[in-house]
């Protein structure tokens, strides 16, 4: 099971940008990059404990 405190506070963080009413492309863009980097690195974890086992 992946950790799954990191991509929830990427969610609250994209969550307060959009309170703003106002928010960038580089804003969204950054925000998803490091949502789907965590997930790439879970990904890669769990494949590597699957291998190991």
């Amino acid at each position: 099971m992946i950790d799954v405190n990191q991509l929830t506070s990427l969610i609250s963080a994209f969550r307060v940008e959009t309170e703003k009413e106002s928010i960038s492309p580089e804003t969204v863009g950054s925000l998803l990059q490091n949502i789907t980097d965590l997930l790439a690195n879970a990904s890669s974890s769990t494949e590597q404990q699957i291998f190991e086992n």
